[in-house]
């Protein structure tokens, strides 16, 4: 299997990758998230599934660079550059806003009903959470309440176990 280092992305496999951005429950779990490497195995595999061969690493890569031109573009446009564009810029926009990319579903770019209900019916998904994991991704969960300190005291963090 060919990785596809250094191998620019066709519209088609950026389309995939947007379609798969687009999905409500992978939009919440990169919102925000620093360590976001299981995320990214899950989008590589799903985008194996639909045809395009990209591990992990590039699929953080183009997602980072797709965010960080669309800033680009969008800055300059709300600074009055109404000249400066992009490819797949009212996609992002959408994606980013999060609203539903309907077209994108619409074209079939990306999208494929049968995987989409396979993978909605998997035994592994933990739907409650809306998580979507993968066989090398863990989550940890930590459940903390927040008291106000006590009179006269200061406010103290707990310090996180060191994960392995």
């Amino acid at each position: 299997m060919e990785s596809g280092a250094g191998k620019h992305w066709t519209e088609e496999e950026v389309k995939a990758l947007l379609s798969i951005w687009s999905e409500k429950s992978i939009r919440k779990q990169l919102h925000g998230t620093l360590r976001n490497k299981g995320i990214f195995i899950y989008i590589a595999k799903r985008l194996q599934e639909l045809g395009v061969c990209r591990d992990w690493k590039q699929c953080r890569a183009k997602y980072k660079n797709l965010k960080y031109e669309y800033r680009t573009v969008k800055y300059a446009r709300n600074s009055g550059d109404a000249t400066k564009t992009m490819k797949f810029f009212h996609d992002l926009d959408a994606i980013l806003r999060c609203e539903p990319v309907a077209h994108l579903a619409a074209e079939g770019n990306g999208r494929c009903s049968a995987t989409e209900a396979q993978l909605n019916a998997s035994p592994t998904a933990d739907s409650s959470q809306g998580k979507t994991p993968s066989a090398s991704m863990s989550t940890l969960c930590l459940k903390t309440t927040t008291k106000p300190p006590a009179p006269g005291k200061q406010a103290h963090s707990p310090s996180l176990p060191a994960l392995r």
